[in-house]
């Protein structure tokens, strides 16, 4: 029974590979990319961008990026083409050359290992002639058979003089039996039924021919993109045609010549004469025909069809870029929808705020449509706080410009209203009360809203507060009057614990305890409850920093606080008539298995998962309080540093923002999915350390932990459907495998292996790596 289980959830896990969609313990990146080249072919758009490979559907209009966390060998993709069978062929900067291939039954190419890796770097340029891939590269020309994907022939000397020796090669053509190479020097040519191996056989010219981008052939001419325009080979020599501008990229479409350009997208049908294309007059980078489709253009702001004689521009769906890669602070609306505010950082202030919803990102700018206008040029400013409200309006807090609050739901325009001292309550600086930095919110249950304002304290709003409307009341007012709590405070998280004690972690002074006593707008009854920095209400109970990052409340009513100095776990109980906390407290760092005592955020799940953000990494505290840490390169910025978190319980998935752009993973199956319970591997791969003592051989390392839902059967099966391993749940949601056979106990290989949580009709399948390292 147990084996024909096992073969159901091969052909299960055969349909999931060649679906579209996100599965459990799936990588999703998405940031603002700088594209270098795209190709089209017969169904899909394919872009080489410098932190990965973005692939468009010409059918459905979907897109699907690819990145490190889904095998890349390298982040920087410089060069793509397609060739007639569809695949899909990339150079890189330092991975090689890649391919994406297309496989019977799967709906998505597949990605082959890695031809020429270590051989050659920085593949600017590629090239189709015939049976051959000319590959263009920092030392030359390397010239692959497609058959074999051998190498038949290394060009590394363009031209007779030694200067021409090993140049980096940034444009390759075959025209007419010749193969033309453009370098930083200039432009070289050979014929190839010569011997395109000797130096002397090349024919170089550098004048005019500076950062040669790329070559192309029209009306049998032979037409060159340079840095200062374009230039095409006459009876005359080589001459100027068009403007003496940039241009990045030819392309021979639909009987005309097209020119990506710094000054926007031109066109020419008979060579001489050209004219600019009206809705692509901003830079454009890349082009790609697809005869008898449209040509593809890729510009700053994303990738356009354009088609017909006028032609007519219009966008594609689904590949489309955030206007900055700064996820400081991201929260998500009922609808799924990720918010963020992407600051505190100079400059920050001319992003707003934008919204991330069915593969579109909509931006809300500065003083429009109703937002706040925070001062410009400021180290720590621009919009540095959001949140959604009991509405699902999206409040976002400004350095020193006011709060926005933004009408998310709907299909009608996004508004906003802005919240500032003139049309509110509010109050900023002591010295310029008008000046609002606000870096904190937090939505109480009741639909309150609580706003940390820095000199101010804490206020709380009304549910559907608007300018004009609601009550304001400045909680920690008559604390900083009379002498209680600094009026200087800069607030940087909040939360309400189950006793309605509000919990204000501060920069400078560790967490302020302040009892609203469930009344809010009413401070007569307020108490202040105590300080927790270094030491904390009782001299035992405290933080290992005064630096608060992050607050977190979990289900169970744990607060978790994250600090530049670790984590920290708050449990207790609160007695209002005497005003006393009895707390204990456990600390989190790196000797327990964060990846960097720097934390960013910190955030519950609805399965009392916590997950931690730090400089060099996400990681787990799992309920039974073991710290696991998630693969760094799974996540978009190089560094793994994780600046905030958001999880969206319906769909599973986590949120992730960085410094570098936005990473996803599918944590859990959706609400309502088929396989409705839950299997999390704490690691992907497994590894497994073999040590020697005297005459016996130990396992060490770190055991395997899989979340499940309680009381679920984990069982572990070779790829060929051998049962290696299986345990119940014992209640807590969680079990754990040390590596070894259930009987006898022996330290599996290193391989592939199928993990299935079973409860009821129910199941959650995976795969899991396990490598293992004898010493």
């Amino acid at each position: 029974m147990r084996r024909s289980l096992l073969f159901t959830v091969l052909i299960l896990l055969e349909g999931v590979c060649g679906d579209a969609g996100a599965s459990v313990g799936d990588w999703r990146s998405y940031s603002r990319l700088v594209i270098h080249r795209i190709a089209a072919g017969p169904d899909a758009v394919w872009a080489a961008t410098e932190g990965g490979i973005i692939r468009s559907s010409l059918v459905d209009g979907s897109a699907r990026t690819y990145s490190p966390s889904d095998g890349l060998p390298d982040r920087s993709i410089l060069s793509v083409i397609v060739d007639s069978a569809g695949t899909a062929w990339f150079g890189t900067g330092e991975g090689g050359i890649l391919r994406f291939t297309k496989r019977k039954n799967l709906s998505l190419p597949v990605l082959e290992p890695a031809l020429l890796s270590g051989q050659v770097s920085r593949v600017v340029a590629l090239f189709l002639w015939q049976n051959r891939l000319y590959v263009g590269h920092s030392t030359g020309v390397t010239v692959l058979d497609r058959g074999t994907n051998r190498v038949v022939e290394n060009y590394h000397q363009l031209g007779g003089s030694s200067d021409l020796r090993n140049q980096a090669v940034s444009a390759l053509a075959v025209v007419g039996g010749r193969i033309y190479a453009g370098t930083a020097r200039g432009l070289s040519w050979a014929e190839l039924d010569g011997n395109p191996l000797l130096p002397d056989s090349w024919t170089s010219i550098e004048d005019s021919f500076t950062g040669v981008s790329s070559i192309t052939s029209f009306h049998g001419n032979v037409y060159v993109a340079t840095v200062n325009g374009v230039r095409v080979e006459t009876a005359s020599g080589w001459v100027l045609t068009g403007p003496a501008a940039p241009v990045y990229d030819l392309a021979v479409y639909d009987g005309a010549l097209w020119m990506a350009s710094s000054r926007g997208l031109l066109r020419t049908t008979d060579g001489v004469n050209w004219e600019a294309v009206a809705g692509l007059t901003s830079p454009v980078k890349a082009l790609a025909p697809l005869e008898g489709v449209a040509l593809i253009a890729a510009g700053e702001a994303g990738t356009y069809r354009v088609q017909g004689a006028t032609p007519e521009v219009t966008k594609m769906p689904g590949v489309d870029f955030p206007p900055t890669n700064a996820f400081t602070n991201i929260v998500l609306d009922t609808a799924g929808a990720v918010w963020v505010a992407p600051g505190p950082a100079r400059g920050a202030a001319q992003y707003g705020i934008f919204r991330f919803r069915d593969n579109t990102w909509v931006h809300l700018p500065p003083a429009q449509n109703g937002m706040p206008s925070p001062p410009a040029g400021e180290p720590d400013g621009g919009f540095i706080s959001i949140v959604v409200d009991g509405e699902n309006r999206v409040w976002a807090g400004t350095w020193g410009g006011g709060i926005g609050i933004v009408s998310s739901g709907g299909t009608t325009a996004l508004h906003a209203e802005t919240v500032n001292t003139a049309n509110s309550p509010l109050t900023g600086l002591d010295g310029s009360p008008d000046y609002l930095v606000t870096k904190a919110f937090h939505r109480g249950a009741d639909g309150v809203m609580y706003a940390g304002i820095w000199h101010s304290g804490v206020f709380a709003l009304s549910p559907g507060f608007s300018p004009g409307t609601g009550t304001a009341y400045q909680i920690m007012r008559k604390f900083m009057e009379n002498g209680t709590i600094s009026r200087t405070l800069n607030v940087t998280a909040l939360t309400l614990d189950r006793y309605s004690v509000l919990w204000v972690g501060t920069s400078s002074a560790g967490v302020l305890l302040i009892d609203t006593n469930n009344t809010p707008f009413d401070g007569s009854d307020d108490q202040f409850v105590g300080t927790l920095g270094r030491q904390g209400i009782d001299s035992d109970v405290g933080l290992r920093s005064r630096n608060v990052r992050s607050i977190a409340r979990a289900p169970n009513g744990d607060i978790w606080v994250a600090t530049d100095a670790g984590l920290t776990l708050f449990q207790g109980e609160f007695a209002r008539a005497s005003n006393r906390y009895s707390l204990t407290t456990r600390h989190f760092t790196l000797d327990d298995g964060l990846a960097s005592n720097s934390l960013n955020a910190v955030l519950v799940d609805s399965f009392d998962v916590v997950w931690v953000g730090t400089d060099r990494g996400l990681a787990q505290v799992l309920p039974t309080k073991q710290v696991i840490t998630l693969p760094v390169e799974r996540i978009v910025d190089t560094e793994g540093k994780v600046t905030s978190l958001a999880f969206d319980r319906a769909r599973g998935y986590l949120w992730i923002g960085t410094p570098s752009g936005l990473t996803r993973y599918e944590a859990y199956p959706p609400v309502g999915a088929g396989d409705s319970i839950i299997a999390e591997p704490s690691q992907n791969p497994f590894m497994i350390g073999i040590s020697q003592r005297g005459s016996d051989y130990v396992l060490t390392g770190t055991p395997l932990s899989v979340v499940v839902t309680p009381g679920a059967t984990v069982r572990i099966y070779t790829i060929t459907g051998d049962l290696v391993w299986e345990t119940t749940d014992s209640g807590i949601g969680q079990v754990t495998w040390d590596g070894r056979t259930w009987s006898p106990a022996r330290a599996v290989a290193s391989g592939v292996y199928l993990y299935i949580a079973q409860k009821g009709s129910n199941t959650a399948t995976g795969k899991i790596a396990v490598l293992r390292d004898a010493r």
